[in-house]
């Protein structure tokens, strides 16, 4: 498992030539998924690599098989909700099983103060809101101090 934020800025490899740096990890519309890769390849320019061409999430670099693209529609889990419809908070990060590229769990911020007295809360029972990308958490699961650790 790895965090979807410690992606950003590792180096994108295909065939021993650089494509370019992640910039940003697009998930699918359902949230469970990792659907692609936005790249930052030179000062002006961006790509995007598609799911079906990575190869290898790895420590220090992201192997390629297929060449990027142009850049897909950008689906990101942003804001938090329970199931009776309350803000919780924002979505922080994701957790991605590096062979399957499925979204494991999010963790979930409900504020900068609540991050210092209890810390950020991972929750592994969600689902997302394909029309606004927010995450929908059952009411008990986000109660809970810290599903992973």
């Amino acid at each position: 498992m790895t965090r979807a934020n410690r992606l950003i800025g590792l180096p994108v490899v295909r065939e021993g030539s650089r494509l370019g740096v992640v910039d940003g990890v697009n998930v699918s519309p359902n949230g469970r998924s990792l659907a692609g890769l936005y790249l930052q390849t030179g000062s002006l320019r961006a790509g995007y690599l598609p799911a079906e061409s990575i190869r290898l999430l790895g420590e220090n670099a992201v192997l390629a098989d297929g060449a990027s693209s142009r850049r897909a529609k950008r689906f990101a889990l942003r804001r938090a909700r329970d199931t009776s419809g309350l803000k919780l908070g924002v979505v922080t990060d994701a957790l991605i099983d590096e062979s399957a590229l499925s979204v494991e769990a999010v963790e979930l911020s409900f504020g900068p103060i609540d991050d210092l007295l209890r810390g950020r809360r991972w929750v592994d029972s969600f689902s997302v809101d394909p029309f606004s990308g927010d995450v929908i958490v059952p009411c008990d699961a986000w109660q809970q101090r810290n599903l992973l650790s």
